[in-house]
This record gives C-alpha cells, sequence and structure tokens, in this order.
C-alpha cells in the first residue's frame, strides 16, 4: 500500500494542511493552537501572498507599497511545506523512474 506525500508530510507538520486547492492552507496558530489562519500563496493582489492573521493584515495594508511585502510566519510556514512536498515527490519520481530503467 503506497503512502501519499502529502499523509507523511503531515505527519511531520501537523499545524498545516492544504484547504481547497494546492495553493491555500490551513496554518494552526502555535501562539494561539485554537487559532487556524488561511494562507493564499497565489492571490491576486499583486501576486504577493496573504494570510488571515492579525499580524499579516496589520503590517501589509493596502496602503502600503513595498518592493519587498511583508510574510508572516504562516506564509513562511506554507511556503515550506509547499516546497519541502515538492522535494519529496521529486525524489519519488526520480526513485520510480530510476526502477522504470
Amino acid at each position: 500500500m503506497g503512502t501519499d506525500s502529502r499523509q507523511s508530510l503531515r505527519h511531520r507538520q501537523p499545524d498545516i494542511e492544504f484547504f481547497d486547492c494546492a495553493t491555500r492552507f490551513l496554518v494552526r496558530s502555535q501562539s494561539r493552537p485554537e487559532e487556524v489562519h488561511l494562507v493564499d500563496l497565489n492571490s491576486e493582489d499583486r501576486g504577493r501572498y496573504e494570510c488571515s492573521c492579525e499580524d499579516w493584515l496589520f503590517r501589509n495594508p493596502d496602503w502600503i507599497q513595498n518592493s519587498i511585502p511583508y510574510e508572516c510566519k504562516h506564509i513562511t510556514l506554507a511556503k515550506t511545506y509547499l516546497f519541502n512536498l515538492a522535494k519529496e515527490l521529486e525524489k519519488k519520481s526520480g526513485a520510480q523512474e530510476s526502477k522504470g530503467s
């Protein structure tokens, strides 16, 4: 029985999971575990990432035009999760290709 890469990663990072597509995540707050934040890595806000946490909302309001947008820890966690998942999938894909050769 094969293991889904997302399942194996989820065991290591129980505070994050996919929401409704590959670029939207639910990230549990570390300081307030009862809160879950929605992170969107494909927002329509000029390519900036978005999070529903208070930190991001107050540090990244619409009127601020920074060349480097602020990213809260929830965005960083989601990006890291997605990057690690892609690396795992690439490793598994390479292993399967070498077996098939």
